[in-house]
């Protein structure tokens, strides 16, 4: 494919059909070598965004625990300190189980349809 152009008209169509049939194969390498590495790359950049995302999740994990451990000794400077973290848990666990039930409705009620 790179040679350099040559006039087609001194060539004979059994040599013009195997020119074309070995650029065809060159066209075809090239495309799959493209697809390859366009493949390579997407996934280099997915690994690198789920370990993002990763971090961010455990950051968030530790905001909030650090958060109900506030809210457990604000509540301690009024109440018993078990009492404070026995309320804190279960409006915890409340919160938690009501948006797991609001997710479940919301998919219930999703139509799934196949692409076409």
């Amino acid at each position: 494919m790179g040679a350099a152009p040559e006039n087609v008209r001194d060539r004979s169509l059994p040599e013009l059909v195997e020119r074309l049939s070995q650029d065809v194969r060159e066209l075809v390498r090239a495309e799959v070598a493209l697809a390859r590495a366009e493949i390579v790359d997407s996934a280099r950049r997915l690994s690198v965004a789920a370990g993002l995302v990763t971090a961010a999740a455990v950051c968030a994990i530790a905001v909030f625990a650090v958060l109900v451990a506030a809210a457990i000794l604000g509540l301690a400077t009024a109440i018993p300190a078990w009492l404070a973290a026995l309320i804190v848990a279960l409006l915890t666990g409340f919160g938690v189980e009501a948006k797991g039930v609001r997710l479940a409705a919301g998919r219930s009620e999703t139509q799934y349809e196949p692409a076409e």
